[in-house]
């Protein structure tokens, strides 16, 4: 939960390959909701807005999902109202041990694409292969297909870069969608802790 005073920075991108940053302050809180003064003004923030925020926790950069509620304007000025909807996560480097997955076949779907190739794959997140173009902070329905198992959910893009050949490496973090029956928490933590086991066996066979 931000707390008022914070000093943090709002990425949303209309284009996946240009995220922009907007410094912000909290100026208030009401129960989840936290409400920013945006330096640069409020333009191009609108209710219902997936973005992502960054700020510092006991001196750690991190980074959280968050969407915007509401745009509140007052007489001197007009804030944005923003609630964070996921746990902070390191901004700096990986959170947890991503375990490789390019040689297990393992796949998503990410919203309408099928089949998707999963190249890293941790408790909290994976990173995937796609074509389509999709915005950073942007939230998107996710299956995870693991062992002739569906694990469906919902994903926010982290982070993206041309992998070329027509493709975008996504960095996809897991949202906790327990309320809404979404199942994908714990086809992370399937998937991560039987990859794990099975590299570790491989590599106790070579050392064998």
């Amino acid at each position: 939960m931000l707390e008022k005073g914070c000093e943090l920075f709002v990425e949303f991108a209309r284009d996946a390959e240009s995220p922009v940053l907007h410094a912000a302050t909290v100026i208030r809180t009401a129960g989840p909701i936290a409400f920013i003064d945006v330096r640069e003004g409020t333009g191009g923030f609108e209710a219902g807005q997936e973005i992502v925020v960054y700020h510092t926790i006991s001196h750690r950069f991190v980074k959280q999902a968050a969407h915007v509620v509401e745009i509140l304007a007052l007489t001197d000025q007009t804030l944005v109202g923003i609630e964070t909807i996921s746990e902070p996560v390191s901004a700096e480097n990986r959170e947890c041990y991503r375990v490789s997955t390019v040689l297990s076949g393992l796949t998503v779907d990410i919203g309408p694409e099928q089949g998707c190739p999963v190249l890293d794959i941790s408790l909290t997140g994976m990173a995937a292969a796609a074509t389509g173009t999709y915005r950073v902070g942007q939230i998107l329905d996710t299956t995870l297909i693991f062992e002739d198992q569906q694990f469906a959910g919902r994903m926010q893009i982290m982070n993206c870069r041309d992998a070329g050949r027509g493709q975008h490496r996504y960095g996809l973090h897991g949202l906790d969608d327990r309320r809404h029956g979404g199942e994908l928490q714990k086809g992370l933590r399937q998937a991560t802790m039987a990859l794990q086991r099975q590299q570790q066996r491989r590599r106790a066979a070579l050392d064998a």
